[in-house]
């Protein structure tokens, strides 16, 4: 790949967001990533499910069927939307790595900004070669600093959250919406009119689409809606450039 990149650097045209050609960029980043990523999610897969084999193997506690059947409905028909809404929505800021990441560790209330305030930082487009690799490197520090942390909080934090004053701790529950909203923000300079989009048809949605839609389809319908906008609006922008 190196011997790509200084290659690529030679050339008066060079993009430095692709800096490489994506046959030598997927084989030198991508398989290697999806190979690591699908043993990681299958371990992770083993392990969850190994305190349940644990208590049935060892103990004989094990459900009916019948309750693991309303279980799995319950979760599925609470979750599914999810399922399909999330990585439609972050495999684009996220990519190919920092996706495996992000899905394995959890909390994309954490990961989502801090790949995006990484790319921001370096100045590095969603969906590029230079993007990929610069969220991967924001959302491998934010596990980093999410189990450390996470250790502290485990230690000292029962006994600071218990002298706190009680309206002091409720705050704490608006801080994720605090951070998705300054990324908002950003977000919307950048893409006015596609933020429009976004913002416009979860307003119809919630007021009217619901009247059609059931509910747990409203929020892929506006990611589905926002990404054919984000489309038009690419073709209308690369056909203007191209008749200028």
């Amino acid at each position: 790949m190196e011997a790509e990149i200084k290659e690529s650097k030679s050339n008066s045209g060079i993009d430095m967001d692709n800096p490489v050609s994506e046959v030598v960029y997927k084989a030198d980043f991508h398989k290697p990533c999806i190979r690591v990523g699908t043993v990681a999610f299958l371990c992770a897969l083993i392990l969850s499910y190994l305190p349940a084999m644990v208590l049935s193997l060892k103990y004989g506690i094990m459900p009916t069927g019948g309750q693991i059947i309303t279980i799995m409905t319950v979760i599925v028909s609470a979750s599914i939307a999810w399922w399909i809404v999330e990585p439609i929505s972050y495999f684009p800021v996220l990519g190919t790595a920092g996706a495996y990441m992000a899905f394995l560790v959890g909390g994309m209330n954490v990961r989502i900004p801090c790949a995006i305030a990484a790319q921001t930082a370096a100045n590095a487009k969603a969906g590029t070669q230079k993007g990929e690799i610069i969220a991967t490197l924001g959302i491998a520090g934010s596990v980093v600093t999410t189990l450390l942390f996470v250790t502290m909080g485990a230690i000292f934090g029962t006994a600071l959250l218990r002298n706190l004053p009680e309206n002091v701790g409720n705050m704490f529950g608006y801080v994720p919406v605090a951070i998705y909203a300054s990324l908002l923000a950003g977000l919307v300079i950048k893409k006015p009119g596609l933020a429009v989009w976004g913002i416009l048809g979860a307003l119809l949605l919630i007021h009217f689409g619901v009247l059609v839609i059931p509910e747990y389809l409203l929020i892929i319908s506006n990611v589905m809606l926002c990404a054919a906008a984000g489309i038009y609006l690419y073709r209308k922008d690369k056909y203007k450039n191209r008749n200028n």
